[in-house]
């Protein structure tokens, strides 16, 4: 289809925004001029003499066989020359991402309470994770793995490896630090720990607190535009990735939306149609659909598929399960964040069973794994919970 034959087409009709993908729009009209404005991401198009000329302009934005959306030069080999844009054609399955957006839980507070020292810490030790892990080529499903502040944007091609690669994520950032959980330096803040600061004139011990590197958000599947753009770092100007469309509008959503259901804890949730993509193997072992969500069971990666059903279920409870519970104890006079750690030991503990059923494993092991996990909580004086954990009903 050429230029003139695409805006023929779309010439009455707005076709999808350029900002956030969605084709739920408004035509607004004032002064005896119109313009159309995106009812998802309010982006206002270019004013029109009338309501016709307002929908040309606004699709004359969008992409067609051979013109950019951002600055409306011609594509060369889909690519365009000017803004150096990875353009995706609006009718090419090329456009379709997977997009994972996750933020720290809790980091506002940490800024507030704590020094930005820790702040920063709490970002570097989930950053030296992924470098690590990425040098020994793990994480390979990651086509863009993009922090600012304390979100990350993740994009990727892939469906499977991508839930694999994002609980492996997940779990390895807790894991680096959750040892220190269990046999705490300070009991009544779990988070503190001394660690060796060295100079150039001396060695002393500093008092840091380690906050736990848990997430939350969504992934969704959906039409994505990776291009550049020009952004200042001290000073000069560069080119960055940047990012925009439905994938990511409606990863965004998702923790948005369970965040204000009140679904606390760490906790990432899939969009139906990226689990539609998903094998059946990958469906048995990362999801866990109830009460009409999906919930990736990122815990899982704590599990090792060469290993036999009892050290994984032994490991499971060390890696996880007992570092949580301290930090839960930590907070049982604070609903708000009782209810987030209660919901991340429930979502471990289900990522066990899932896991289990996964295997195969008996009944038996099953319950044996069930029985463990009651006799730690009793230990613990946490006997209470253990009955609201093992019901699918009840989350916090």
């Amino acid at each position: 289809m050429d230029t003139k034959d695409f805006f023929e087409e779309y010439k009455e009709i707005p076709v999808v925004c350029p900002k956030c993908g969605y084709t739920d729009y408004e035509i607004e009209t004032f002064d005896n001029k119109s313009r159309v404005i995106c009812k998802v991401c309010k982006l206002k198009g270019p004013i029109g003499i009338n309501e016709k000329e307002a929908i040309e302009k606004w699709n004359k934005r969008i992409t067609t066989e051979n013109i950019c959306r951002f600055c409306g030069e011609k594509l060369i080999q889909g690519k365009c020359a000017k803004c150096a844009s990875e353009e995706l054609h609006i009718n090419s399955n090329n456009t379709k991402y997977n997009c994972c957006f996750i933020d720290l839980l809790g980091f506002s507070n940490y800024t507030t309470k704590s020094s930005l020292r820790d702040c920063v810490q709490l970002i570097e030790n989930y950053a030296t994770i992924y470098e690590q892990r990425y040098i020994v080529n793990n994480f390979r499903s990651f086509k863009y793995f993009h922090p600012a502040s304390d979100s990350i944007f993740l994009i990727s091609n892939d469906y499977d490896l991508f839930v694999k690669d994002i609980s492996d994520f997940c779990y390895s950032s807790f894991k680096m630090v959750s040892d220190n959980y269990i046999f705490p330096e300070n009991p009544s803040d779990v988070s503190q720990t001394t660690v060796s600061v060295i100079s150039p004139t001396e060695v002393r011990k500093e008092i840091q607190h380690w906050y736990p590197p848990l997430f939350s958000g969504g992934v969704s599947t959906g039409d994505l535009i990776i291009f550049q753009q020009e952004c200042t770092y001290d000073y000069e100007s560069k080119k960055v990735p940047n990012f925009l469309g439905n994938a990511l509008t409606k990863a965004v959503h998702l923790g948005e939306e369970n965040h204000k259901e009140k679904r606390h804890g760490s906790r990432i949730f899939l969009d139906y149609e990226f689990v539609t993509h998903l094998s059946d193997d990958a469906k048995r072992k990362y999801v866990y659909f109830h009460d009409g969500i999906f919930e990736l069971l990122w815990p899982v990666a704590a599990f090792i598929d060469a290993n036999t059903i009892d050290d994984n279920i032994n490991n499971g409870i060390t890696d996880c399960f007992i570092s949580l519970e301290s930090l839960y104890k930590q907070y049982l006079n604070n609903a708000k964040l009782e209810a987030v750690y209660f919901n991340t030991l429930k979502l471990v503990y289900f990522s066990l069973l899932k896991y289990l059923e996964f295997r195969n494993a008996s009944k038996i092991d099953i319950e044996d794994a069930k029985q463990l996990i009651r006799n730690f909580l009793s230990n613990k004086n946490l006997d209470i919970i253990f009955d609201e954990l093992n019901n699918p009903l009840i989350w916090r």
